[in-house]
């Protein structure tokens, strides 16, 4: 206990609460806490406590909690949006079966994403409950098939789609005319996702790749005004899954944090400047 407590100290906190601190250390270990939430804290703060460091900790898991329900609702209506636009602007009927190998749904079999698309399409179904029923896997219906696909899975299947098609989705979540920047949004939405299923600090995450795009989007849609290779961090994701979903995410985040503290939304502020 004592090795640890100066292990603590040594790295530059003041220990609040002997007993929850350590606590906390046992549970989710000092490399976590100290060296990874402790960092970022440290930015910020110039003479942090442990306090302040748990603090940020269970903030940035509860923030984390609540986006993966978000992105995960943008994932599924992503998945149905593109399966039913699919079936209804290439006049495929509702038990419209997925055939591989000579394929109405799309034109471009010879895209270069198609054989990754081939080799995915079938990988979770024995791990989806939803599709227990069907013997014959290669005989699943595609709006029932499309239930077992990753994130990646799905947008690899909308880039095969016809340019009409491609635009038809991504109007559905009102952008008419960008559909490579609404493709490349999808792509750094996912990565995010990434983050918090790894067990990433998502209060710090930013993202260096498809930063034009996103910042277009933001900017074009939401009045912005970022320059066009600023990181994409996590006060941007909100902002541009509020315009996909049309909802008002942040009032939802905001009504499960306590408004009287006010270091963790202090260092939201400065992080995400």
């Amino acid at each position: 206990m004592e090795k640890t407590l100066k292990y603590i100290k040594d790295n530059g906190f003041k220990v609040k609460s002997k007993k929850k601190t350590l606590s906390y250390i046992n549970k989710y270990g000092d490399f976590r806490l100290i060296e990874g939430y402790g960092s970022v804290l440290k930015k910020y703060i110039a003479k942090p406590t442990t306090k302040q460091l748990i603090l940020l900790f269970e903030f940035d898991t509860t923030l984390s909690a609540l986006m993966s329900k978000y992105i995960l609702d943008f994932e599924k209506i992503l998945n149905n949006v593109a399966i039913q636009t699919i079936l209804q602007l290439e006049d495929l009927e509702q038990d419209y079966v997925l055939d591989i190998v000579k394929n109405p749904a799309h034109s471009n079999l010879k895209n270069k994403g198609y054989g990754t698309f081939v080799n995915d399409i079938y990988e979770n179904i024995d791990s989806c409950d939803l599709l227990a029923s069907f013997p014959d896997k290669t005989k699943i219906p595609l709006k029932a098939l499309s239930v077992s696909w990753s994130f990646h899975t799905i947008i690899a299947f909308i880039n095969l789609q016809s340019q009409n098609v491609k635009t038809a989705i991504s109007s559905r979540f009102r952008v008419t005319d960008c559909y490579d920047e609404f493709i490349s949004a999808c792509h750094s939405i996912r990565k995010f996702r990434n983050t918090i299923s790894h067990n990433g600090i998502f209060l710090s995450t930013t993202l260096d790749f498809y930063c034009q795009q996103f910042n277009y989007l933001l900017n074009r849609f939401l009045n912005k005004n970022h320059k066009p290779d600023s990181p994409i961090n996590v006060i941007k994701l909100i902002e541009l899954l509020e315009y996909f979903l049309d909802t008002n995410l942040k009032s939802e985040i905001l009504k499960h944090f306590k408004h009287k503290d006010k270091i963790t939304k202090k260092i939201l502020s400065k992080i995400c400047d």
